[in-house]
C-alpha cells in the first residue's frame, strides 16, 4: 500500500509540473540594473522571470539578485501588449520589501487600477488605503503615519476630490496640501514637447539606415529639480539612443516633485520618438 501511495504521489506531482509547463510554455529571465536596463547577470541588481502562455497571458516576477528575494509580481492579460509593449496588466499586482513585508497591493482591469489599493510601511503598519474605478479615484483615501495616527483623508467622486483634510502626528488638523505633486518641466508637458521637437536632431546614420522607433530614457529628478543619472533602458539604434541621451542631459531644471509637501527625488521615464517623414 505504501508503494502504491508513493506511485500515486509521484504521478500527481508529475501532472502538476506538466500542467504548470503547459500553462506557461514560454519562460525567460532578464537581468536588469536599478533603472531597469538589461545588463549581464554579474551587473544586475534584479532579475525578472517572465512566464507566457499560448494566448499571450502571463506574469512577471521580480527578484533581488544575490538573495533571490521576491520583490514584485504582476499579472498580464497580454504580456507584450500595452502602449509601448510593456504588457497589459490585468489582475492583482503586489510588491514586497526585502524583509518579506507586503509593500503594495493593487488590482488592474485592462491596465486600469480598479478596486482597493493599499500600501504598508516596512514595519507592517498600514500606510495608505484608497479605491479606484477604471483608473479613476473614488470613495475615501486614508493615509497614516507609521505610528498609526491618521495623516490625511480625502473623499472622491467621479475622479474629483470633494473634501480633503490633513493632520499632524498629534492628530491636529493642518492647512490642506496635496499628497503628491509630480515633477514638472518649465511651462508644463506641452512646453516640454515643443522643446524636444526643437532640440532633437535626427542622426544621419539612423536616417540613412531608415530606422525609426522610440528610445526610453530613465532619469531621476532630484529635490532641486536637476536631471540625475539619465540612462537609455530601451532603444532601437545606437546613434538615436545617444541623441536621446544628449537631449535629456541638456534639459533645463524642472520644478521638483513633492511628497507630503516636501521635495522628493522622482524617477521618470521619457519616451523619445524618432520618426521619418
Amino acid at each position: 500500500m505504501k508503494h502504491i501511495y508513493s506511485f500515486l504521489l509521484a504521478v500527481t506531482l508529475f501532472c502538476i509540473g506538466h500542467y504548470a509547463q503547459a500553462q506557461y510554455p514560454e519562460i525567460s529571465t532578464k537581468y536588469v540594473n536599478e533603472n531597469g536596463k538589461e545588463v549581464s547577470p554579474d551587473q544586475a541588481a534584479y532579475f525578472i522571470v517572465s512566464k507566457k502562455d499560448s494566448l499571450g497571458r502571463g506574469t512577471r516576477t521580480k527578484f533581488q539578485s544575490g538573495t533571490n528575494k521576491k520583490l514584485s509580481l504582476t499579472i498580464y492579460s497580454n504580456i507584450d501588449g500595452g502602449k509601448y509593449g510593456y504588457g497589459t496588466q490585468h489582475g492583482p499586482s503586489m510588491e514586497w520589501y526585502e524583509n518579506g513585508q507586503l509593500k503594495t497591493e493593487a488590482y488592474y482591469l485592462n491596465n486600469e487600477l480598479t478596486g482597493n489599493f493599499n500600501t504598508w510601511y516596512e514595519s507592517g503598519q498600514k500606510e495608505l488605503s484608497r479605491k479606484f474605478h477604471n483608473g479613476t479615484p473614488t470613495d475615501t483615501l486614508t493615509s497614516y503615519y507609521e505610528t498609526g495616527v491618521i495623516r490625511r483623508q480625502e473623499v472622491y467622486a467621479d475622479g474629483n476630490m470633494q473634501t480633503g483634510k490633513v493632520y499632524d502626528e498629534t492628530g491636529k488638523e493642518q492647512a490642506y496640501f496635496p499628497m503628491q505633486v509630480m515633477p514638472e518641466f518649465p511651462g508644463g508637458e506641452k512646453r516640454m514637447l515643443q522643446w524636444l521637437g526643437s532640440y532633437i536632431r535626427y542622426p544621419k546614420t539612423t536616417r540613412k539606415a531608415k530606422a525609426e522607433g522610440i528610445v526610453f530614457v530613465v532619469f531621476v529628478i532630484d529635490k532641486e529639480g536637476n536631471i540625475n543619472n539619465p540612462e537609455v533602458i530601451k532603444g532601437f539604434h545606437v546613434d538615436a539612443d545617444a541623441e536621446a541621451l544628449r537631449v535629456v542631459r541638456g534639459m533645463p531644471t524642472w520644478k521638483p516633485g513633492l511628497l507630503e509637501g516636501k521635495p522628493t527625488p522622482v524617477r521618470y521615464t521619457l519616451p523619445v520618438r524618432f520618426a521619418l517623414h
